[in-house]
């Protein structure tokens, strides 16, 4: 049979044309494992280059399993590939050192490595896209192993013709049709035997579970990908509400350094399902390609961000969010080095690090009035004006730092105190320390060194406020 004559080929070239799978000229890494699927798309992206103006270049990743099988599947992309005169890189990668170091399954490992080889690929050769052979018996599966885990709307909208750097034009055929079309053309496809072993998961579904369903509906297949269509309609109205609010909410940050903040208040009065999804477009902005998380890990973000008074949560992938005052911050601990020092001028103000401290002078009896009324706040504090002295300086922690905490007998480590206080590691050599003659007067937050502290014979103090980035300050008399 003639390429031209094929059905299955006039049905995916529409597919692409309605749901714009590739764009005009575009440069495609098409990934091809050698089975009936891959094969399938690779003749038909070989067809449809032309036509489309496509730059068609093959990838086949070797996963380091299944031995001399996985050495004849990649000689047998290779000459495939050889045959219809395209490009093919073979990538090796190291599935089982990868899922022991990551703690994570065979399946997991082999996916995760195969998408990032791909990427690396396209990146490499200046690609646009990568091309996947997913058929609609795998929609049909995605579907199934996402409901299974308790996804929500986006994953069980699964799978899209088009989401970023991903292409499947094949999302409308069957694996039925796929193995037909290379038996059509003359093509033996590889055969992986990993994919009838019940021990991963999608295998179990596809094994099992669809067979089951099918006593049901024997057309389940087509149902669970149709279903995941209509979804993907209201999935996408949503995303793009959420990024409309999201482009509102994001703060300009000059010292984001990789990380983005969010305004807690537009933040709190969007919907539920519009929030969450704010949320999960910061992530996906900090984690790049590939990045998600779990439904359980975008509430306790919400939960953060809802919250009072300061907080963080460690999200993954060495990143962290921060309730700060009016703002959720998403950034990398590993990002934001040690402080060093800086002068506080009193009355006056600084920005320091995360932090932004202001300072007045007010007189005695007015700061012991604040005490007695309990109008000073954690980020607040007084100080016996002659005690502090000059110069005070505001710098981050050092080894063997020590204070006397107000209220205990003797002096404390400053490592101590935080670890008591439950401070974060990633958060300890970013919390400023409020210095003067004597030694640590103030931990910014947490505790007051009592050699400062007011006192009855205290005839002017000194008031400092700190917020962080985002919050209001508002001491009485600071400097503009």
């Amino acid at each position: 049979m003639d390429l031209a004559d094929s059905p299955l080929l006039m049905d995916v070239a529409a597919f692409c044309r309605k749901h714009s799978v590739f764009g005009p000229s575009e440069r495609v890494v098409a990934a091809v494992s050698g089975g009936a699927d891959s094969l399938c798309l690779l003749l038909c992206l070989h067809w449809l280059g032309p036509r489309l103006g496509l730059q068609v270049r093959v990838a086949h990743v070797h996963h380091g399993l299944r031995g001399e099988d996985a050495d004849a599947d990649a000689a047998f992309v290779a000459s495939q590939a050889a045959a219809l005169g395209l490009p093919c890189e073979v990538i090796p990668v190291g599935t089982n050192a990868y899922a022991v170091s990551h703690r994570c399954s065979i399946e997991t490992a082999a996916r995760d490595l195969r998408y990032a080889a791909l990427r690396a690929m396209k990146a490499r050769v200046g690609a646009d896209c990568i091309a996947t052979g997913h058929t609609e018996d795998d929609q049909a599966e995605t579907v199934l192993l996402h409901l299974l885990r308790g996804s929500g709307l986006d994953g069980l909208a699964a799978m899209r013709p088009r989401r970023g750097d991903l292409a499947r034009p094949l999302l409308t055929q069957t694996r039925q049709a796929t193995a037909a079309f290379c038996e059509a053309h003359g093509l033996e496809a590889r055969h992986d035997r990993s994919n009838e072993d019940p021990a991963f998961r999608r295998n179990a579904v596809r094994s099992q579970l669809l067979p089951a369903l099918e006593r049901f509906n024997p057309r389940a297949r087509e149902a669970l990908a149709r279903c995941a269509a209509l979804l993907a309609l209201d999935a996408d109205y949503l995303r793009a509400e959420a990024q409309t609010a999201f482009d509102s909410a994001v703060v300009p940050d000059d010292d984001a350094q990789g990380g983005l903040s969010l305004a807690r208040g537009p933040l709190g009065r969007l919907p539920d399902a519009v929030r969450w999804r704010v949320l999960r477009l910061a992530v996906e902005q900090l984690f790049g390609a590939g990045g998600a998380l779990s439904a359980r890990m975008v509430e306790k973000i919400d939960r953060l961000a809802g919250g009072e008074g300061g907080g963080g949560l460690d999200i993954g992938r060495g990143f962290r969010a921060e309730r700060r005052g009016e703002l959720l911050h998403f950034f990398r601990p590993d990002l934001h080095p040690q402080l060093s020092e800086a002068r506080l001028p009193i009355p006056g103000r600084i920005l320091f690090g995360e932090w932004r401290l202001e300072t007045s002078i007010i007189p005695g009896d007015e700061a012991r009035a604040l005490l007695v009324r309990r109008e000073i706040t954690g980020t607040e504090v007084v100080c016996d004006r002659d005690a502090l002295g000059v110069p005070v300086i505001v710098r981050g922690r050092q080894p063997g730092d020590r204070l006397r905490p107000l209220g205990l007998v003797g002096t404390k480590k400053v490592q101590d105190i935080l670890v008591d206080h439950k401070v974060p590691r990633a958060a300890r050599d970013r919390l400023p320390l409020v210095t003067g003659p004597l030694g640590i007067a103030w931990i910014v937050g947490l505790v007051l060194d009592a050699r400062v502290a007011v006192t009855e014979q205290t005839t002017e103090a000194v008031l400092i406020r700190a917020a962080r980035a985002g919050s209001r300050l508002n001491c009485p008399n600071p400097p503009v």
